[in-house]
């Protein structure tokens, strides 16, 4: 196949891409499997639920505070590099915790520092991909190659995080000499990509976080992100601390319903344009997701919440990833992209001991009604008050004014 887009509908995208996808499914699953293997190897090794605690948020704390730090490392050292340095850093200290393993030699301050590296260097990678897309395919590729990303995105959440208990059976060993397989191909294949350099200038050019805010799409989408990722939070706190009488495999496979629709509607994603009205729609579908959930406040209506909850974000990080692409000045499309992931990292943060704090105060059912109120409220608003209303319908594909 040439190195270069292809003309049919449904053909795959040129060879330089094809090798970042797989790059990117690659070192996404080894993140995934990750996130579950440090803490339980620090349970395992302590026996303290609140060490793995400590674990788990040394690998998850970077998303919070490392964003904004990261967008400006990209723009400043170029995509592809940032991509082959982390890759090498994330090799390095899996590799040290193999060798640890191996020699039985583990300990606490090696896992969480090894955890928080491996969440930094997903975040520069993350916001890594995203600024090298553009410099790889045509314009009339970006949506679609946007959607192939965020499909592979979802599918390494669903694989990786039973890949990394499921290893984790027979010791620490197999964990991590499989995840430095991992990285070590993504290295390579990130090697191997070479970028097509002066092929294309922005639609709009923005200058920088400080102008972030006056691009309409960008202002409202993190205002979205960050009220639906809270209330998509929230929900998942709801159910988990009010699942005590189900069985962890009923928790499992409500919880995996949410990547199963993510996959589903950024795969459809390949063949359709996300509407205009992007936002609104993430906002109502949102509503009659809560809604279900406090109708029907059991496994079933939970999944099918979180079911719908993940297909609209699919098609809204699709929307995102391509209106960064198309629109945001090349030099400055990591530090944009930080800010709008920043929004959702909070919101996750914020989610978590809210959720479980519903749950005491409430019980389950009351407080997935709650949840509902405060978003039927939130869409009757954005949908009734004419400068929500334009300022949240704003189209995704619009032009962007230079400033």
């Amino acid at each position: 196949m040439q190195n270069g887009p292809s003309s049919a509908r449904g053909g795959h995208p040129n060879g330089a891409f094809r090798r970042m996808f797989l790059a990117s499914l690659s070192s996404a699953v080894a993140f995934r499997a990750l996130g579950v293997v440090y803490p339980l190897i620090a349970l395992g090794a302590t026996h303290s639920p609140a060490m793995a605690g400590w674990v788990g948020f040394a690998w998850t704390i970077p998303g919070v505070v490392a964003y904004i730090p990261a967008g400006v490392l990209v723009d400043r050292w170029g995509p592809r590099r940032v991509m082959l340095i982390t890759e090498g850093v994330r090799i390095a200290f899996a590799a040290s915790v193999l060798a640890a393993a191996l020699t039985g030699g583990v300990t606490l301050i090696h896992l969480i520092v090894a955890a928080f590296v491996e969440g930094t260097m997903w975040i520069l990678y993350s916001l890594a991909e995203t600024a090298l897309v553009p410099a790889l395919v045509d314009d009339s590729r970006i949506d679609r190659s946007n959607a192939r990303l965020e499909t592979g995105s979802q599918l390494a959440a669903l694989a990786g995080r039973p890949l990394g208990g499921f290893l984790l059976v027979s010791g620490p060993v197999m964990p991590f000499a499989i995840n430095v397989a991992l990285f070590t191909g993504s290295l390579f294949l990130v090697w191997r990509i070479r970028e097509r350099r002066g092929t294309r200038q922005p639609r709009g050019r923005t200058t920088g976080i400080k102008l972030w805010p006056d691009e309409h799409f960008l202002r409202a989408l993190a205002v979205t992100t960050l009220f639906t990722n809270f209330m998509i939070h929230m929900l998942i706190m709801v159910f988990i601390t009010g699942s005590a009488q189900m069985s962890s495999t009923t928790v499992g496979l409500v919880l995996a319903a949410g990547g199963i629709g993510g996959a589903i509607a950024s795969s459809v994603a390949n063949w359709i344009t996300p509407p205009g009205s992007m936002l609104l729609l993430q906002i109502w579908t949102w509503t009659l997701a809560l809604l279900i959930a406090a109708v029907w406040s059991g496994p079933v209506g939970f999944g099918i919440a979180l079911f719908l909850s993940g297909c609209i974000g699919g098609l809204s990080n699709v929307a995102l990833r391509s209106f960064e692409s198309r629109h945001i000045d090349e030099e400055r499309r990591a530090r944009v992209a930080s800010v709008s992931r920043l929004a959702g990292r909070v919101g996750m943060a914020v989610a978590a001991p809210l959720g479980g704090l519903f749950v005491h105060w409430f019980q389950m059912k009351p407080a997935a009604w709650i949840l509902c109120g405060f978003m039927a409220v939130a869409a009757l608003l954005v949908s009734s008050v004419p400068t929500l209303r334009k300022w949240f319908g704003v189209t995704w594909k619009r032009e962007v004014v230079a400033t």
